[in-house]
């Protein structure tokens, strides 16, 4: 399956934008797989800490960030998959990279 090519650009939160050198809008490309069903999304950070890590969701409307649950399916090899708990179509290793943005 090739991954979903839908972007949207996304802005540092207000507070944090005066502490950055560049705050400028950064591209985001959907991690998900083509043909999915809901939000498309994108990982920004983990909290190693935590099983939580935060991701950028948007559709045609809207943009927001999202902290989820790592999905806790694992491959033949005891690889874990790189998307949130819950996530549409395929696990990460069954979908092709998308090229850079």
């Amino acid at each position: 399956m090739n991954r979903c090519t839908a972007t949207t650009l996304i802005s540092p939160p207000e507070p944090f934008a005066d502490l950055l050198e560049d705050a400028r809008p950064s591209p985001v490309l959907c991690a998900l797989g083509e043909k999915h069903d809901g939000d498309h999304a994108q990982m920004l950070w983990d909290d190693s800490g935590d099983e939580l890590a935060a991701w950028v969701r948007w559709d045609s409307r809207r943009t927001r960030l999202a902290p989820l649950r790592w999905c806790p399916v694992q491959n033949g090899a005891g690889e874990a998959c790189g998307l949130f708990a819950g996530h549409p179509s395929r696990h990460d290793w069954e979908i092709n990279e998308a090229p850079d943005i």
